[in-house]
């Protein structure tokens, strides 16, 4: 076998700019228009190293958010606009490492076979509309501090070849804290408001199979999964809004 080591490494920018406005068809004048700046910047580099029928991979991520807000505050708007009173600036820094192995044996009686684990640590920032208690307009008595969302994740898995067949089966482990969760509510724009909650976890196996007969394929895949977010308030796990069961 080959010992190789490959390094990829790059840098990403991207800038959006967004203008919200919302007016109210009852009374005259009586609205919002505020402008969104965000700044994306990131420095990725992927390493893998080869040693005979195992890889080593590592992939490592920098991230810095900028985001911008320029908006009014109308918790006492009087049936005119008033000018942008408000600005606000969030930044976040992130980084996200992620490092695993990989064994690929030779093809043997036919056979070929495939097992990886791999651990990761993300975050990333909340989302603008959770910054604004789920409004799509900042006011003082809607805005909240949010943590960025974490999370902890552990793979492994196994796939099984023939010339004919493939089978897979792996499973996963995901930790969270400070995740926006879903509640099943809705705010004024019909979006799907969220809430925080301390730590959740999804776990469960992700089965996969197919055959090859003459030109055609026959497949079937499945998933058992559990999901459970804790509840400060009651102190129990729970099952989240929407998950599968």
């Amino acid at each position: 076998g080959k010992n190789n080591t490959i390094i990829n490494t790059g840098i990403d920018y991207n800038y959006y700019q967004r203008k919200h406005f919302g007016e109210n068809v009852l009374e005259s004048g009586n609205g919002y228009t505020n402008y969104g700046y965000k700044q994306d910047f990131v420095v990725f580099s992927k390493i893998t190293q080869t040693f005979n029928r195992f890889s080593l991979f590592a992939d490592l991520q920098y991230r810095r958010v900028n985001l911008k807000y320029n908006g009014q505050d109308t918790s006492n708007l009087t049936g005119i606009y008033q000018k942008y009173t408000i600005n606000r600036s969030f930044s976040w820094e992130f980084f996200n490492p992620k490092v695993g192995v990989r064994y690929t044996s030779n093809y043997t009686n036919g056979v070929k076979y495939t097992s990886y684990l791999s651990i990761a640590h993300t975050e990333r920032e909340p989302g603008r509309t959770d910054l604004f208690g789920g409004n799509d307009n900042y006011e003082p008595s809607n805005a909240t501090y949010i943590s960025p969302e974490k999370l902890y994740d552990l793979g492994l898995g196994n796939q099984l070849n023939t010339k004919k067949t493939s089978v897979s089966l792996d499973y996963y482990l995901m930790y969270f804290n400070d995740e926006y969760v879903s509640t099943g509510n809705f705010n004024n724009l019909g979006q799907m408001t969220k809430e925080p909650f301390k730590n959740s976890v999804r776990s469960g196996f992700e089965m996969e199979g197919s055959h090859r007969i003459g030109r055609f394929v026959i497949g079937s895949n499945g998933t058992l999964s559990y999901n459970k977010i804790y509840n400060d308030t009651t102190k129990k796990w729970t099952t989240p809004y929407a998950a599968p069961k």
